[in-house]
Parts: C-alpha cells; structure tokens; sequence
C-alpha cells in the first residue's frame, strides 16, 4: 500500500519532543546540499505483527538549513507487512525557509512491518509533490509464505491446490515445494501446487535462490477408501438367447476388506454376485451396476444398459405377378416377417447354391426378364439370417425364328415375326386393342419393324443392325 505523506515543516510547527529519543536509529542522509541537510530516524517495532504489537514509525532529523529557499524531498521506503508481503510507501518532504534545525515527525508517520527491506529509495529533489506512478518494489530479501490455502482433508483419489498466502520473493528467487521435509523431494515449483496423493503427506515450501527463506508446510490428510470404478466394460448390444456375456470392472480400487458387488435394474436393485466380472445371460434389455462395498462403506455405481435385439423373422410371402412377357419387367414386395435392428432385406435371383444379390429393401424392381427366373428374399444382419422365401416369374411370349431362303449374294438370311398383347403398358392390361408386332431379317445386312396397335394410335418403329 502506498501512501503520500506530506510533512509541511514551517516556523509554526514545533520539534517533537519524544521521551524514548534513544531508541530511534538514524538510518542514513536523506538529503544534503549547500543549504540543506536531513537524516531519516526510524524506531522498528519488534513484534509490530503480533497480537499486541505496536507499530514502526519513521521522523526526519534536520541538522543544517540556511533558509535560501523551499524544498519537496520525494522518496520512498520498502517494508516486508504482517502477510511478509514486500510493500512500498511514498513520501514527501516540504522543508520552507522558515524551517528549523530539529526533530520532525509528519502526520502520519506510523506503519506495521515485520521487517524492513530498506530505509530510502528513489530520493528526488522536487518542485512539487510526486507522481505515484507503478513503482514495484525489489529486494534480494526473500520471505516465507504466512500459510498454505487448499483443501487438506481428501479422499484417495480426490486432486487438491495448495496456494502460498502472503510471503515475498527476492531477486532471483523462485518458490520450491519439497515432500515430507524441508530438504525433501523437489515436487513442483510456482506460487502454487497441485496433487493427487495416496497417503497423508507432508508438503513444505521455501523461496530458494541467492538465499533461502525458512519453510512454510502443511499436512494432507488421505482418506484411505475404496475408489469406485469408473465404468463396466463388455458387449452392449446382443442378440436374443445369447448367454453368459462377460461384464468386467473398469477403473477404481479397492481398499481393506472391499469387494466389488454387483446388481440390476439399479444401484440398490437385485444382487447379482461379487468379483471384478460377471456373466449374465439377459432376456431383454437390462441396466448393471456394479460398486466397492465394505460393510456399511459403499462407493459410487458405475452403470452399463445391455441391449437385447430380437432375432429377425422371416417374410411370410412374396407379392407380384407370377408372369411376364417376353421382355417385360415387374415389381415384387414381401409380405409378412420382421427386422431385428440392424438387419436388412436382400434379394437374390437364382437356385440356392448359385445365388446372383438382385437389390435390398422390402420391394424389388426387376430387370428386363427375357427367361424363367427365381426371385428370393432374406432377412440379413448382426442378430440372424432367415430362411429364403421365393417366387418364381415365368416369361411368356418368347420370340420365333424361323430360317428363310437365301438371301441378297447368295448369303443365308433370316426372316422372323413376332406379334402378341403388349403387357409393358399396365393400364392396358387386359384389353384386346393392346398389340405389338415385330418384323424382321437378318443377315449380311438386318433390321426390324415394330408396330404397336392399339383403337388410340399405331406406333412403328425401325432399325437397321
């Protein structure tokens, strides 16, 4: 804490007369010139910090003073406070003509210290009184912290932070923190430390540097209790009627007679058995817990939620048409059955053994179909895979061939035709005005007419191959 003082000495003041004049020390010249000279006097308090200490105060002695003009004298002093803190105080000298020889003391002359780090810096002879600016004081002196702040009373595996309160590094100093001795391990260094320990400990800390200061220490008192875990390990998704899933303890410790015990449903649920694992055999989705119990010393539950997935069915039966021209395409959709999660519908086209993956899902668009083929679907996926149900799709109207005479250069030719109810078009299913024909020919050259004849429109096509 800084403070301005400002002693006015003038004619009207009177010399301090104090009864225990030997006890101030002179502590150097202050100030000295042709016309003026002044020593500072302190009187430390020696238990200026205790319950019924007194203060430190500070007084000017003017020894010479010619009277040839005024004077401000700025300056400063640095102190160590009740917190060893290391503190400054400004202040300011007004010496007038009318001055005299003598013993001052300003208004406010009084401050608590434990020690002194020095009696006057930065002295300046002034025209007036002085800026307070930042200045921070500096000290090769180094004092021990007052005490240490922080939790001191943990459970094992709990952390704390121990904070110096109060205490002063000197130049070139740092704060080293040493275990169960002054002189101990070296376990950390700053303003502050944090620890996990496992067993009550001593912690001691010290500014160390061009000199050492005396030691502050605390002690950390350790709980010796079981720490609880901190999750179950295991499957925790499975598939209906799996047994004897294996569920294992993860993290944690146990301490004394502890064991670890295990429930469902809750913390506080059914009892399920003891030990570091356990096999459970669920028949639907359950929650374990799993704890450090030692008598009435219980820790907290670590929990795992198994999911039991039922298993897949299969489709009852496949929907569609069960013929379709030559050419022509169809769309099929399954009926009946059941997905377990994750699974899927999949498609195949042909005999078992000599299965072709046709698509996925519970509908199927096919292909052109130019042949008989066999359409089958399953249930696929992490939990199970059901039996193929399938359909077969006959293809009707297939084309004639029939071979012709020769051709144009004495090449074979062939001449084919083809007609018959267009089923591509479904909204004209079943209606006799729904034809489609196909001429054609082949050989060093070929090609083909296609007509569509309906009571509408008549639509033809050719091309040449």
């Amino acid at each position: 804490m800084q403070n301005r003082i400002l002693l006015l000495i003038a004619y009207l003041l009177f010399p301090v007369l104090l009864s225990a004049q030997n006890k101030w020390v002179t502590k150097g010249n202050l100030y000295s010139d042709n016309y003026l000279t002044v020593d500072i006097q302190y009187l430390v308090s020696q238990d200026g910090c205790g319950p019924d200490g007194s203060p430190s105060y500070f007084r000017y002695h003017i020894k010479r003073i010619s009277g040839k003009r005024n004077y401000y004298i700025n300056w400063r002093f640095d102190f160590f406070n009740c917190q060893n803190e290391l503190k400054t105080q400004l202040n300011s000298l007004h010496i007038v003509k009318e001055s005299k020889v003598g013993f001052y003391a300003p208004e406010r002359n009084s401050f608590l210290a434990k020690r002194m780090s020095n009696y006057a810096n930065a002295i300046k002879k002034s025209e007036d009184l002085p800026e307070v600016g930042n200045y921070k004081p500096v000290s090769t002196i180094s004092m021990e912290p007052l005490t240490l702040s922080g939790n001191k009373s943990l459970t094992v595996g709990e952390s704390t932070t121990l904070t110096l309160v109060g205490g002063s590094l000197g130049t070139g100093a740092r704060w080293v923190w040493h275990e169960d001795n002054c002189d101990g391990r070296v376990i950390g260094q700053g303003a502050s430390l944090t620890l996990t320990p496992v067993r009550t400990m001593n912690v001691f800390v010290r500014a160390e540097g061009q000199q050492v200061s005396p030691c502050t220490s605390a002690e950390v008192v350790v709980k010796q209790t079981s720490l609880a875990p901190s999750a179950i390990t295991g499957k925790q998704n499975i598939c209906e009627g799996e047994k004897d899933i294996s569920l294992s303890v993860s993290g944690g410790r146990l301490f004394g007679q502890a064991k670890w015990v295990w429930y469902s449903g809750s913390c506080f649920g059914e009892k399920l058995g003891e030990g570091p694992s356990i096999n459970v055999s669920p028949t639907r989705t359950t929650s374990y817990f799993v704890r450090a119990e030692d008598g009435d010393q219980v820790s907290a539950c670590a929990n795992m939620e198994l999911t039991v997935n039922l298993k897949s069915a299969s489709a009852s039966g496949i929907e569609g048409v069960s013929m379709v021209p030559y050419g022509g395409q169809t769309s099929l959709k399954l009926t009946g059955g059941y997905l377990a999660p994750g699974a899927k519908w999949v498609w195949y086209t042909g005999k078992t053994g000599n299965l072709q993956y046709a698509g996925s899902g519970s509908t199927l668009n096919t292909d052109a179909l130019f042949a008989n083929e066999v359409f089958s679907v399953r249930a696929e996926g992490s939990c199970y895979q059901t039996q193929l149900v399938s359909k077969t799709i006959t293809v009707t109207g297939k084309p004639s061939v029939q071979a012709a005479s020769k051709g144009y250069g004495g090449k074979k030719s062939t001449f084919f035709i083809n007609a018959g109810v267009n089923f591509n078009e479904t909204a004209e299913i079943g209606k006799n005005n729904n034809y489609l024909g196909t001429v054609g020919y082949g050989g060093r050259l070929g090609g083909y007419l296609r007509a569509k004849f309906t009571a509408k429109n008549t639509k033809a096509s050719f091309q040449t191959v």
